[in-house]
């Protein structure tokens, strides 16, 4: 079984913030465009402007979407690495498996891992 760490994803979580740029406008003339956490800072500058915020929702989306296809990817090698790991399949397995998942995902992998290793028992 491999490190618990590796069934974790590597890519960021994508936030909404980093997905926003800021503008900021008196009279016609643009005075400010950039990321919504600059914005934040330097906000104060600006009292009196008009501001317009574009999230970019395809964009998030996307990276959304790529984040949880690996995460979906991550967990199903760790259930194969599980299942290899015992030596198990099968319609028990995956109950027990889904106990255990129900159990200890909270606490991360080894949980998981630890309460697949009481239950498993129960049906070797």
């Amino acid at each position: 079984m491999k490190d618990f760490d590796e069934y974790k994803t590597k890519l960021p979580y994508p936030k909404k913030v980093e997905y926003t740029t800021v503008y900021a406008y008196r009279k016609g003339k643009l005075l400010f465009e950039g990321s919504a956490e600059t914005w934040k800072k330097v906000s104060d500058e600006y009292d009196t402007a008009v501001v317009e915020k574009d999230f970019n929702d395809v964009a998030f989306k996307d990276e959304l979407e790529a984040y949880r296809r690996d995460s979906a990817r991550l967990m199903t090698q760790f259930k194969q690495d599980l299942f290899d790991e015992f030596d198990v399949g099968g319609h028990k397995a995956e109950k027990a498996y889904e106990l255990a998942w129900e159990r200890g995902h909270s606490s991360g992998f080894y949980a998981v891992y630890d309460e697949f290793e009481e239950l498993i028992d129960l049906i070797s």
